[in-house]
C-alpha cells in the first residue's frame, strides 16, 4: 500500500518535467493522475474487502473494518474532485488564451481602421486569417496531445 501511495507523488513529479518541456500535455497529465489516483483506491478497498473476508462474521471486526474503509472512500473523492478542478482550469485556460488572441487581432485591426492605415476589407481579412492560424494551432496542440483520437470534447 505504500509504494501505491507513494507512486502517485513520483509520476507526478517526472510527468510535471515532462509538461515543462512540452513532452506531454497539462490534460493529459490529470489524466493519468486520475487514472493511478483511481487504482490506488481501488487496491485499497480490495485489500481491506479481503480483511473484512477474513475476519468471518465478528460484528465488531466488521465494523471496524467498514470504518477503516470510510478514510480511503473520503480521500479518493477528494482527489478526484481536485484533479476535476485541475482539469478544468486547464481546460478553462486553454479557451482563454484562444480568445485572447482573438480580442488582440481584433483591436489591432480596429486600430487600424481608427488611424486610417487600414481598410475595412483588410482588417477583417486580417482578423479572420488569425482566428483560423489560431484553431489550426489548437487543433494541432488536441492532436499531438492525444485528445481527437481519445475522446471528442
Amino acid at each position: 500500500m505504500k509504494a501505491l501511495r507513494e507512486g502517485p507523488t513520483l509520476k507526478k513529479t517526472v510527468w510535471d518535467g515532462e509538461v515543462a518541456a512540452h513532452k506531454m500535455s497539462k490534460e493529459r497529465e490529470l489524466a493519468s493522475l486520475m487514472k493511478m489516483t483511481e487504482k490506488e483506491y481501488q487496491a485499497e478497498l480490495a485489500l481491506l474487502q479481503k480483511e473484512t473476508a477474513l475476519q468471518g462474521q465478528k460484528p465488531a471486526a466488521i465494523q471496524e473494518i467498514n470504518n477503516k474503509i470510510e478514510q480511503p472512500e473520503a480521500a479518493h473523492q477528494l482527489k478526484m474532485v481536485k484533479l476535476d478542478q485541475d482539469a478544468l482550469a486547464e481546460e478553462t485556460a486553454s479557451w482563454q488564451r484562444y480568445f485572447d488572441v482573438v480580442t488582440t487581432s481584433f483591436n489591432s485591426q480596429l486600430r487600424g481602421m481608427l488611424t486610417g492605415t487600414t481598410n475595412f476589407q483588410n482588417a477583417m481579412k486580417a482578423i479572420f486569417t488569425d482566428i483560423l492560424m489560431k484553431f489550426v494551432e489548437v487543433v494541432e496542440n488536441w492532436r499531438s496531445n492525444g485528445r481527437l483520437a481519445s475522446s471528442p470534447r
